[in-house]
Order: structure tokens, then sequence, then C-alpha cells
């Protein structure tokens, strides 16, 4: 983690271009229904479909061409129906025997046509497309009445595929669009939830292309025991995009939420980094060790389709746990520095989503109930909850806080800092020693004010005394990230 985040450049470089290489084979990736094939050889109606195809050898399913009619025995559609045959030959890509069957009640005939290929390669599916955009139009889809529909294992494997990639873009952009909008509610950043969706992307990217290098170009059969049948299976990549998006989204929110729970305590967002990374590495090493081993199950399995679920679930993770969280997010987090918290001023409205430390939960517990609640200024938002007396000092300006400093207050003290502020004062007190309350947003709010002060090169201290307030400000180390005094007049 140290060296990562001595050298971010150099990490992002390196782990970044690993991804982007495992990813190249993606590109080329071709996928298949494996259908039979993709069941295990030793399965007795496996090796019995095989002793059938060595007895009976003959081509893959020919296409089904249904032609509906009123009566399909009419001159005028059976002229079509031969019109079909010729063409179909005519094209080089189909071949005979050509097929014709006629219900009892002549309303529907059916016509075999055998295509070249192998039934689910490129050259099926040309034939397919000659059949469908060249041979059809020009015969039978000329004649009146007649109604014309595609069928067979050819066209079920293009349509189904080609289905699923029209459909893909809309499952993409919602996943993607509904993972931003979450983030950026949950960390009032729109960088955060940019950069997760980038590096998610490189993560899921990566498996695919392991997942074409290995079972599409056939690397390894030997190693997971398999055949390749030079291809992907079909509902695989939506599926596997979907599953590894909400995982790798987990562990991001998991660190993430350790990240910026350190950097509203005033660490700086370099060190909030390597606290939360080493907060949460046990966690998300015990997490991932267990998903791989138990995908890796699945990739022992002898069904095709649950091996490259396994082979790919596992090898996602892996990379997830390892070169993107581990190496990735700290190094793109050292370099944006503060910018990754950054949140345009149209969209300050957004709510503030508080990151529950412990401490809070400790105050909340350790404030008696029916405990007096001070009045607060005349007009403002958190009337009723808490009170801020504006005192001028020699040197300075001091805020006494009397109330509850939370969730509801907290966006009013805010304001009256910023007021405060504008005037830049060389030393700004919070007095503490009358509130009774503070939950995560004041803290944050606090926290949020240190880190002005000190960029603007100015003193802010806080003024102890209130044991529920001291206990919460003990168990975030506040001393360590602010200067605190137990008397106004020792700051």
């Amino acid at each position: 983690m140290d060296r990562v985040l001595r050298h971010p450049m150099i990490s992002v470089v390196a782990a970044g271009g690993l991804l982007v290489v495992l990813a190249i084979p993606a590109f080329s990736m071709h996928t298949v229904d494996t259908g039979v094939n993709g069941l295990p050889p030793q399965l007795a109606i496996t090796k019995t479909l095989k002793r059938v195809e060595r007895e009976f050898p003959g081509g893959p399913l020919p296409a089904q061409v249904v032609v509906q009619a009123k009566d399909v025995n009419a001159p005028a559609v059976q002229a079509g129906i031969k019109q079909i045959e010729l063409g179909a030959l005519g094209t080089g890509l189909m071949r005979e025997p050509i097929e014709v069957r006629v219900n009892r009640d002549r309303t529907v005939a059916v016509v075999s046509v055998p295509l070249a290929g192998n039934g689910t390669d490129s050259t099926s599916n040309r034939a397919l497309a000659a059949l469908r955009n060249t041979v059809l139009p020009q015969t039978i889809e000329k004649v009146p009445g007649a109604q014309v529909h595609v069928g067979g294992m050819t066209a079920g494997s293009h349509d189904f595929n080609r289905q699923m990639k029209s459909r893909a873009p809309w499952v993409f952009a919602f996943v993607l669009g509904l993972a931003f909008c979450l983030l950026m509610v949950t960390f009032r950043s729109i960088v955060i939830p940019l950069k997760a969706i980038v590096l998610n992307l490189l993560s899921v990217g990566a498996a695919y292309g392991v997942l074409v290098w290995v079972f599409q170009y056939g690397h390894l059969q030997k190693a997971l025991g398999f055949k390749s049948n030079g291809g992907v299976t079909s509902w695989l990549p939506l599926f596997l995009f979907v599953i590894l998006f909400g995982l790798s989204m987990d562990y991001h929110v998991l660190i993430l939420s350790r990240v910026r729970e350190a950097f509203d305590r005033g660490s700086r967002t370099e060190d909030a980094v390597a606290t939360g990374i080493k907060a949460t590495a046990g966690v998300v090493t015990s997490a991932a060790a267990v998903m791989v081993a138990v995908f890796g199950i699945f990739a022992t399995l002898s069904s095709l389709d649950f091996k490259m679920m396994g082979v790919g679930l596992a090898t996602a993770v892996l990379i997830d746990a390892t070169i993107v969280r581990a190496v990735l997010l700290p190094a793109t987090m050292k370099l944006l520095g503060d910018w990754n918290w950054y949140l345009p001023k149209w969209l300050e409205w957004l709510p503030h989503v508080a990151h529950e430390p412990a401490a809070a939960v400790a105050l909340a517990a350790s404030t008696p109930a029916g405990a007096p609640v001070p009045a607060g200024a005349a007009g403002s938002p958190a009337a009723g909850i808490l009170a801020i007396e504006e005192i001028e000092e020699r040197g300075g300006i001091r805020l006494r806080l009397d109330g509850e400093l939370d969730l509801v207050s907290a966006p009013w003290l805010a304001r009256r800092l910023a007021t405060v502020e504008e005037r830049a004062p060389a030393l700004l007190l919070i007095d503490l020693r009358d509130l009774t309350f503070m939950d995560s947003s004041g803290l944050r709010e606090l926290f949020s004010a240190q880190r002005r002060a000190r960029a603007a090169g100015r003193r802010l201290v806080l003024v102890k005394g209130s044991a529920p307030i001291d206990r919460v400000l003990e168990m975030v180390r506040a001393d360590a990230a602010m200067e605190t005094v137990d008397d106004p007049a020792d700051a």
C-alpha cells in the first residue's frame, strides 16, 4: 500500500495497462448457443447422440422457412416456394435436399433449407442472412397474402444473440446510471462515481478477455478439462456484467465509506485513503478468497456453461480485489487528491448521507432521555435545537454552541461558519462546552471547517468541556487532526 501511494502514477500505468491487455481479446468475443455441445461428454444422452451422429452422418439442422397462407397449394404460393429452392441453391450458401411439408389444412408449408457451415459459425450466419434478406424478399414474400417466418437452430441462435445485443445497451445504461446516482448521493461527489464506473468496467472487461482467451481461443483445455466450441455462451456476458458490477460496487462502497469517514475527521486525502484501505483490507481479502473458492468450484464442473461462468466470476473477483482495489483505487485517489470530493455548486441540494461512526452511536446512547434543549436563534432553521452565540475576542471570534448539533442543525452551523469565515479571523474558537448532543453530521461540519482553516492559513480551535462531546472527540481522535483546549484563554 505504501509503495502504491508513493508512486501512484507508476501504479496506475502498470495496473491499468495490465487490465487493458487482459481485456483486448474481449473485442473479438463471439457468442454461441452451446446446446448439447455444452453437456458433459460422459452423460448417457451425450454418448447416444454421438453414436447416432456417427451412424447417420449429416449436416446441422436446416433453416425452417414457414409459409402461411389461406391455401399454400395455390399456384402462386407453390410458384413462390419453387423459387425459394432455386434462389437458395443459386447463392452457393445453401444446399440440397430442400424439403417441403404441408399441414392437413393446407394453411402452412414448412420449407427445410440446409445451410452451409456448422450451424453457429459465420458461414451459417451469412447463409441465414442471404436467405432472409435476398432469397425470400425476391420470391415468396412477393406473393400477396403470404406470411413468411424463418426458424431453425441457426436462426434461433442468431435471433437470440441479436436480441441480447440490442437489449444489452439498455441494461448497461440502467446499471451504470443507477450506480452513478447512488454513489453521487452517498459520497456527494461526481468524481467518485465516475471513477468507480471506469474501474469496474476495467475489471469486467479483463474478465471478458480471459473468458475469450480460454474458451473461445481454446487455451488451457487440458488443464480445465473442456473442448472449445469456438465461442462464449450467449447468455453469459450480460449475466457476468450484472453480477460482477454488483460485487465490485459492494467492495467499492465498503472501502470508500471508511475513506470518507477518515476524511471527514480531518485527515488529508492521502492519509484517509491509507486508513480506509488498511481498515478494510482484511474484510475485502477474506470475502474475495471465499468467493473465488466458491466460484472456482463451478470451473471444475463438466458442463461447459457452468465452467465458463465459474472461470469468469472467479477471475473477475480476483482481479477486482487485488489489482483494482489494492492498486488502482488508492493510486487514482492519491493522484486526484481533494478533487475526489468535487461536487458542483448546482448539486449542493443533494442530501447529506451520514457515514455514521461508532462515536456518534455511543454519544446518542450516552445522552439521557429528556435532556433539556436550549432555545435556538430566532428565525433560524435549527430554532429550538441549536443556539449559536458569536463573541468578539482579542485576536479572533468565538462561536458558543448551545444545544444539539445534528443532521437538522448542522446546516445552520455551516451557514454561520461561512459568514464568519468571510471576515477571515486569524483565530476561530468553537466552544462546545454547552453542547449536549452531536452526531456524524455535526462532526463533519467541524472537520470541514478545520480543513478550510488550514487551507487559508488560519487557526481553528475547539473548546472542550461537555463530557459526552469530549468522549466523541476522543473516540474519533480529534486531537490528532484539530487543536483543542479546555479554556478559551488557553487558545
